[in-house]
C-alpha cells in the first residue's frame, strides 16, 4: 500500500508540472520571456504535491518539484527539462524506479 501511495504522489507532482508546459512554451517561444517565477506559467511556489516548485525559462529551460508526502519519496525531486530540440524529459531522484511514472527516470 505504501508503494501505491508514494507512486501516486510522484505522479501527482508530474501532473502538476506537466499542466504548465503550455504556459512555459508560450513564455519561452512565443514571447521570449526569461523568468524564474512559477506564477508566470500558472504554478504556485508550493502545493500539496510539491514542497517547492522552481522554474527557469532561460533556454533550454526546466520546471522542478521537490516532492512532498510519503517517506519513500518525500524530498525527492521531479524535473521536467526542455531539450535543445524542444522535447521534454522527465527525471527524478526517486531511488526506487518502481515508484516513477512511465517515462520518468
Amino acid at each position: 500500500y505504501q508503494d501505491y501511495v508514494a507512486r501516486s504522489q510522484v505522479t501527482a507532482a508530474l501532473s502538476e508540472l506537466a499542466g504548465a508546459k503550455s504556459g512555459f512554451e508560450s513564455l519561452l517561444i512565443s514571447e521570449s520571456i526569461v523568468t524564474t517565477d512559477p506564477a508566470e506559467v500558472g504554478l504556485p511556489t508550493t502545493s500539496t504535491s510539491c514542497s517547492a516548485i522552481e522554474i527557469n525559462s532561460a533556454p533550454p529551460g526546466f520546471m522542478r518539484c521537490v516532492i512532498s508526502g510519503n517517506p519513500l519519496v518525500n524530498g525527492s525531486e521531479l524535473r521536467l527539462s526542455r531539450t535543445v530540440t524542444g522535447l521534454w524529459e522527465c527525471t527524478t531522484t526517486v531511488t526506487d524506479d518502481g515508484l516513477n511514472p512511465a517515462g520518468c527516470t
